[in-house]
């Protein structure tokens, strides 16, 4: 669904954190403008810090291991997939793929085992696979740059099949300059041939459960991915949780009776959880008037009672104060919500009054302040959405 703009507090909360990311200190000047001020003291880590971008893996988070892949998993929500593990180990390789390029990659993969570095081969193959497949991956120029280093990857891996037709694509769209990607000129046919073995070669899906074969069948490897259920941080944890219970929930633009429906499949403590979710999505992307905007917005009533259940006391007031503005009974509808108050009451008090909830929000304790800790930015103050929810999930053991 179309969201609304984006409101000045987010923008101006986006270019802090930019500035703040890209800073080599946090400390302001002192009064006098000669020397710095040291920092001041970050209050709870667990109540009002959020790292930035992550907080290191743990010691031990308590989650129990799998002995071997024999040990099938369970499929509940309180449980980590395999795959998000596997994620956790490869992504970061994946991205500077696509950031830094084919030959800095190689080099940040060279001291990786031969095992582990044949993964991240694979895993930045199905990362950059996409919708159409091999017809995505040969569109994009830093992935396609690292066609052969993946190629090999597949022999190496024993996957004859996919190496065959990966190998043949290459030759498919290899131009006269041997580049390795797709050109806009190719002749009448070729992405008909592209598309083809693209299909052969088969979907993210199945390349997934491909390359989970390769790892189940390599015990060091396995032990080594398997052993990160224990060491995943919390706000990590988080995230797979919030994920897989977004899709549980589904699309909230669906009628409001299918929506509760499935919300009522979750136990009481995930729904608590997967609304308050769905707040910070919308929350984070373009502040509180863009989460009643939007069809997330159906779920306002509900979040309400979330805020209070996770112990969001002062972000429920200021929460309710934006659910008043819409009087009795809320309008679950999110066409005649937007056409009933965003739409006629655009550049009225009403509007400006909604809009004023996120500086309400960002005000929350004193306000965002930066700090560095041990290396991470770390932000003070503002909302606590995220810890509360960390906080939250942790006590009721929510994800392992």
């Amino acid at each position: 669904m179309p969201a609304r703009h984006v409101t000045r507090p987010l923008k101006t909360l986006a270019l802090a954190l930019a500035v703040a990311l890209s800073a080599t200190s946090v400390h302001g000047a002192s009064e006098d403008g000669t020397t710095p001020e040291a920092p001041k003291p970050p209050r709870s880590l667990l109540d009002i810090q959020i790292p930035i971008p992550h907080e290191p893996d743990v010691a031990n988070n308590g989650c129990r291991l799998r002995n071997s892949p024999s040990e099938k998993e369970t499929g509940a929500l309180t449980e980590i997939p395999f795959w998000s593990l596997v994620e956790h180990d490869n992504l970061r390789y994946s991205v500077r793929l696509t950031v830094d390029g084919a030959d800095k990659f190689a080099k940040r993969i060279a001291g990786l085992d031969e095992d582990a570095r044949t993964l991240a081969l694979l895993y930045a193959l199905w990362d950059h696979l996409g919708h159409d497949g091999l017809v995505t991956f040969f569109h994009s120029d830093r992935a396609a740059a690292a066609a052969p280093q993946l190629r090999d990857a597949l022999k190496q891996a024993g996957l004859t099949k996919e190496f065959d037709l990966f190998s043949r694509a290459m030759a498919l769209v290899r131009a006269p300059e041997q580049s390795t990607r797709v050109d806009a000129d190719k002749p009448k046919g070729f992405d008909h041939k592209l598309r083809a073995l693209s299909r052969e070669f088969g979907t993210r899906e199945t390349f997934r459960k491909t390359i989970t074969t390769f790892i189940e069948g390599r015990p060091a490897l396995w032990q080594h991915i398997e052993e990160l259920r224990a060491r995943l941080n919390d706000p990590d944890r988080l995230t797979v949780l919030t994920y897989a219970l977004a899709d549980r929930i589904g699309d909230t633009w669906r009628p409001y009776p299918e929506v509760e429906k499935r919300l009522s499949s979750l136990s009481r403590e995930q729904r608590m959880l997967a609304l308050i979710a769905r707040f910070n999505d919308e929350f984070k992307n373009g502040g509180v008037d863009q989460f009643f905007y939007n069809s997330d917005g159906a779920l306002a009533p509900e979040v309400h009672d979330a805020m209070i259940e996770l112990g969001m006391t002062e972000q429920a007031a200021i929460f309710r104060g934006g659910l008043d503005l819409f009087g009795r009974p809320y309008l679950r509808d999110t066409q005649k919500r937007r056409e009933a108050f965003f739409h006629k009451k655009r550049g009225s008090e009403w509007d400006w009054t909604m809009s004023r909830l996120t500086d309400e929000f960002y005000a929350l304790n004193g306000g965002l302040e930066f700090h560095q800790m041990k290396g991470s930015m770390m932000v003070v103050g503002g909302p606590g959405i995220d810890y509360a929810m960390i906080r939250y999930a942790r006590a009721h053991k929510l994800a392992c």
